[in-house]
């Protein structure tokens, strides 16, 4: 039988820009998505520079183009997103796809608003349910009334109450939890974590791990002020990894060597997963102090490593922290409360670990592709999309 196709449609380079869990989710279902649909992936170049191919299960894919970001701009990406998709709504219309797979709300919201009737099925993946203002809130609603399919990457909580705002304007809209996968190849505990951490050139007898963007609404100055507390007053043996890049960067590096914690904090910038995968091995916890989160894949690549998680209860993240059995979920946000923790989870490692491993088989890169597939396998035959 021939294959439906798909085009999957998010503005990245679809190696390393943007930087964070959405691309890690589309490269992740990626594989099991090709098994079942003919692909076409549409992105962007960054900066110009020319868009490399990409391969899936042994198989070469042409990344189309909708247009060029800036990781430098006057004119913001976000009206570079609205310009070209506007311009590029057309022609990919007349390719005539079973399946649209949007993972970003502008870019659906301007292809609907262009098209106004489309041929495909309209599928929308939105990762996370923390709005950044009042427009993209819009826009990221507008989104949604448009599609077939609404898939959420967020607690089950928040997405109830999201689809009872929409209940209650008269909006029946279904919205589907897809939580963030992870590849079981590539995370998974190390027996011998010590021979790891020699051969990595760790000398140091706790370790603690942060990573995802150094920006305001992951929080990573807060790890920073209680991994200080618990080096003065608690154990200096022990040293704080941050894995990522942005514009809190500078501030990190200069509160650092401000409190002289430059030989017990180290800044590795942004790494592969592979590398990644490494350095949660190691790690005695996770510390994942954002301020909200679909859910987060860090989190669950964290626990698939066998590694214990704390972090504060937030969208998000306060569907995959147990308290007290895979790590430990905060109510009061505080470097000091932070703190405090840091102690437990470094006491009860062993027994939070055992649990962190049980929680992580929900989020199996495999399971998760296979739902999206059933839901969107239920919905092909018979749609009309219109604004």
């Amino acid at each position: 039988m021939k294959k439906k196709r798909m085009a999957i449609l998010y503005y990245s380079d679809y190696e390393n820009w943007p930087m964070g869990g959405m691309l890690n989710y589309i490269l992740a279902i990626l594989p099991y998505l090709e098994k079942k649909y003919e692909i076409d992936i549409w992105g962007c170049s960054v900066d110009g520079k020319k868009l490399n191919n990409i391969k899936i299960n042994g198989n070469e894919y042409k990344i189309h183009s909708l247009g060029n970001m800036k990781t430098k701009k006057l004119i913001p990406n976000y009206l570079r997103y609205f310009w070209y998709t506007a311009i590029n709504s057309t022609k990919i219309e007349e390719k005539n796809y079973d399946i649209l797979y949007f993972h970003a709300a502008p870019v659906l919201y301007t292809y609907m608003k262009k098209i106004k009737k489309s041929k495909s099925l309209i599928v929308y993946h939105q990762h996370g349910l923390t709005f950044i203002n009042r427009i993209f809130t819009r826009i990221q609603h507008k989104a949604q009334q448009y599609s077939d399919i609404n898939f959420v990457n967020s607690d089950l909580v928040s997405i109830k109450n999201h689809q009872d705002k929409f209940n209650q304007k008269g909006k029946n809209i279904e919205f589907i939890q897809a939580p963030g996968p992870v590849d079981i190849n590539k995370f998974y505990p190390v027996k011998e974590k010590e021979n790891l951490r020699k051969k990595m050139n760790i000398k140091f007898n706790r370790v603690f791990l942060f990573t995802g963007r150094l920006v305001e609404c992951k929080d990573p100055l807060i790890a920073l002020e209680a991994f200080n507390k618990y080096f003065n007053e608690y154990d200096r043996d022990s040293i704080l990894y941050f894995i990522g890049d942005g514009n809190l960067q500078e501030a990190l590096r200069e509160r650092i060597s401000k409190l002289k914690l430059d030989d017990n904090v180290k800044m590795l910038g942004v790494l592969s997963q592979d590398e990644i995968s490494d350095w949660l091995r190691v790690s005695d916890a996770f510390i994942f102090p954002s301020k909200g989160e679909g859910l987060s894949m860090s989190v669950s690549e964290a626990m698939s490593c066998g590694v214990p998680v704390i972090g504060f209860d937030v969208v998000g993240i306060r569907e995959m922290i147990k308290h007290g059995v895979n790590g430990y979920l905060l109510n009061e946000r505080s470097d000091s409360n932070l703190f405090r923790y840091m102690i437990k989870i470094i006491e009860n490692k062993d027994d939070l670990s055992k649990g962190a491993l049980l929680s992580s088989q929900r989020y199996n890169s495999q399971s998760i592709a296979n739902e999206i597939i059933k839901h969107i396998e239920v919905n092909l035959n018979g749609v009309t999309n219109e604004n």
